[in-house]
């Protein structure tokens, strides 16, 4: 997160970092805000993708206002970017290469 943060403010922009969490539990690691569009970022150690790891983003997604525009993004300890439907995985070692 303190490289996305440092990008950001090397941009100009303010932090615009938040943690989020409800009454139900579900958190995101980080949102990331750009005028009116959110970024939930998960962080996750492992090398391996698995299908659980996006479920906290998606309940979060689904319960923002549908005119929100919202994207997801998994960042993990494996080697490759992928893009999904609903999300883009990337490497730990990509996050710099992205405009957050």
């Amino acid at each position: 997160m303190s490289e996305i943060w440092k990008q950001r403010i090397h941009r100009g922009e303010g932090p615009g970092l938040f943690y989020y969490r409800d009454w139900h539990g579900a958190e995101a690691y980080r949102v990331v805000s750009s005028g009116k569009a959110l970024t939930l970022v998960e962080v996750k150690a492992g090398a391996t993708v698995a299908g659980d790891m996006l479920d906290a983003a998606r309940k979060i997604r689904a319960a923002l206002p549908a005119a929100t525009p919202v994207t997801t993004c998994l960042v993990y300890g494996g080697d490759t970017t992928q893009k999904r439907s609903d999300a883009t995985i990337l490497p730990w070692t990509a996050i710099q290469d992205r405009t957050w």
